[in-house]
């Protein structure tokens, strides 16, 4: 770890792993103690979002929330689908705090399945690692162990639940869960 010492001040170096969202989240240990510290920028910049992008991850929730939705969605059009997303979040309602902050997380979910897990023409939320970052988040501890057969990649959820992925030559598959 590199730091530099200018006038009696430390200054260390901070990986940025995600800066989305207008502010960073700053994860360190200090004498033994997990610290955190979200630091906004321009928290007063306007986010436009493109519904447009979470149509199809939007089944992934109503798939394991409500079925009855979940089929009534699947059979909508687009733009229907679309004004249905809106109306589900009750993006309307600036005062639901609550709602505003789910559905800030769902597209950042979505925002970083894509950046992160897209391969050659399919988006990263239609994979097997985006649909189950999207709908667990991140993971608290992620294994890879290679064998002559291919990578594998274990993550680890709380209450030790695992999902491992297997690539051979090609994108991450769920092979296992638990």
């Amino acid at each position: 770890r590199i730091h530099v010492n200018k006038n009696g001040i430390n200054y260390y170096p901070i990986e940025v792993i995600d800066d989305f969202f207008n502010g960073l989240v700053i994860k360190m240990i200090y004498n033994d103690n997990y610290r955190h510290r979200m630091i906004l920028l321009d928290r007063y910049k306007e986010i436009n979002y493109n519904f447009e992008k979470i149509v199809g991850p939007m089944e992934y929730i109503l798939e394991n929330s409500n079925f009855k939705q979940y089929r009534e969605y699947t059979q909508l059009t687009f733009e229907n689908k679309v004004n249905y997303i809106k109306k589900y979040w009750d993006l309307e309602n600036q005062n639901d705090d609550i709602s505003n902050d789910l559905f800030k997380e769902f597209y950042k979910r979505v925002e970083y399945a894509d950046r992160n897990f897209g391969y050659l023409s399919t988006d990263g939320w239609y994979t097997d690692r985006g649909k189950i970052y999207i709908i667990y988040g991140q993971p608290l501890e992620i294994k890879e162990e290679f064998t002559s057969e291919g990578e594998y990649v274990i993550w680890v959820y709380k209450n030790n639940k695992q999902f491992i992925f297997y690539n051979r030559y090609g994108p991450y598959i769920l092979i296992d869960t638990n």
